[in-house]
């Protein structure tokens, strides 16, 4: 990974979910969406053309509820934009593990098309979109959400890439796979925000025991 360069990364752009990605996905009530970014409509990111493939930028996350991930969010830019779609290697959610380095894998989500310009979602674990996610996760659960680059962007001010927001790294939550295996925490290696990589749980849940009515 490239060291970033906030000076010459910071952009204002809209925090709109790009629809291509969820057309199909409705929005429910019991939907929680767990972040650690502080990024708002129209809000300024820093943009991190700084990643080798096969590196990864993770956030760690804490689920609300016992529930299921139901959705990853991703916010995608370029420095200029107007960059092409690329796909990259991967989706990862991992256990916690010990900082910076994330626990068992939960899931993997192959080759996620990724758009230049917001938050990019995903809900389906196949290109066709016939699988949803369903990842289970427990109250006060903390997991790993990780992306796997397969394009190298480092230096490249054209390319789409991973964004954070623009208010301070915070300690334990973001951490990045560099070249060797090796997982380093992102604040101590120039990282100035959180990356806007999020989960979106479903903390829906039939009620089960003695007080459930015949009719449910």
């Amino acid at each position: 990974m490239a060291r970033p360069n906030p000076e010459e990364s910071v952009v204002r752009t809209p925090t709109i979910v790009l629809a291509a990605a969820v057309a199909c996905a409705p929005s429910l009530a019991d939907e929680i969406v767990v972040r650690n970014d502080s990024l708002v409509d129209g809000g300024a990111v820093n943009v991190c053309p700084c990643f080798a493939a096969s590196e990864e930028a993770a956030t760690w996350l804490t689920s609300p509820c016992d529930g299921n991930i139901v959705a990853i969010q991703i916010f995608w830019r370029s420095y200029f934009g107007g960059a092409p779609q690329v796909i990259e290697d991967s989706i990862l959610v991992y256990e916690a593990g010990v900082f910076p380095r994330p626990g068992l894998l939960k899931a993997e989500l192959l080759a996620p098309v990724l758009t230049d310009g917001g938050l990019n979602e995903f809900r389906y674990e196949d290109e066709n979109q016939t699988i949803p996610i369903s990842i289970p996760v427990r109250a006060g659960e903390t997991f790993v959400v990780s992306l796997r680059f397969f394009n190298s962007n480092a230096s490249d001010l054209f390319a789409g890439t991973l964004a954070s927001d623009n208010d301070g790294c915070q300690a334990g939550r973001n951490t990045v796979k560099v070249t060797g295996n090796v997982w380093q925490n992102a604040c101590a290696l120039g990282v100035s925000g959180d990356w806007v990589i999020r989960a979106v749980i479903d903390c829906s849940s039939d009620p089960t025991g003695a007080v459930c009515l015949p009719d449910g």
